[in-house]
């Protein structure tokens, strides 16, 4: 019998237009394979919540650390896209997954300069155990970022600051 949640060493992504959901394929070192589908809908619900949970696990101002809040997030996230590699293919894609849902819900919590998400079904089990560095997660994000625009689902990047900046400025009111 199959214990969860898998504990997660690596992830691979990729966008199926059949489904018009973007494949996360999580893997382990025993050779396990879970798959979870995120949805447009559930990507737009986490991500303001996740940038500002990040933004938030950024350490305290200091005389040494010249950026802050919301810069330090973009640094973040640009400095993730170029530095951290990224592996297309994956040799445990070829397994069959011993699993398959749809994303409902993620918990996330700092440990240890690391980042712990707990991955759930819509029964609320946790099905996905991933412990990432703030860069891993970056990097991550950055990929389903770039499937959801070439899938056309027109969401805006939240770790990039004229993103954020177009989300609070008002856009025009329809007339009734």
């Amino acid at each position: 019998m199959s214990h969860y949640p898998l504990q997660a060493q690596s992830v691979t992504l990729r966008y199926s237009p059949l489904d018009d959901r973007i494949l996360l394929s999580f893997h382990n070192p025993s050779r396990r394979r879970v798959d979870a589908w995120i949805t447009r809908r559930f990507l737009l619900q986490l991500l303001p919540q996740l940038s500002k949970w990040v933004e938030n696990q950024v350490s305290p101002k200091s005389a040494t650390e010249p950026l802050q809040g919301k810069d330090r997030l973009q640094f973040d996230y640009e400095i993730s896209q170029l530095k951290i590699p990224h592996q297309p293919n994956h040799p445990a894609e070829s397994l069959t997954p011993e699993r398959v849902f749809v994303v409902a819900g993620m918990r996330i919590s700092a440990h240890n300069q690391k980042i712990k998400l707990l991955i759930t079904d819509r029964t609320t089990t946790e099905l996905i155990l991933l412990n990432v560095s703030r860069a891993e997660l970056h990097k991550i994000m950055g990929q389903i970022l770039q499937l959801a625009n070439k899938a056309n689902w027109r969401i805006n990047n939240p770790f990039v600051a004229e993103n954020r900046e177009a989300e609070r400025t008002p856009g025009p009111r329809a007339l009734h």
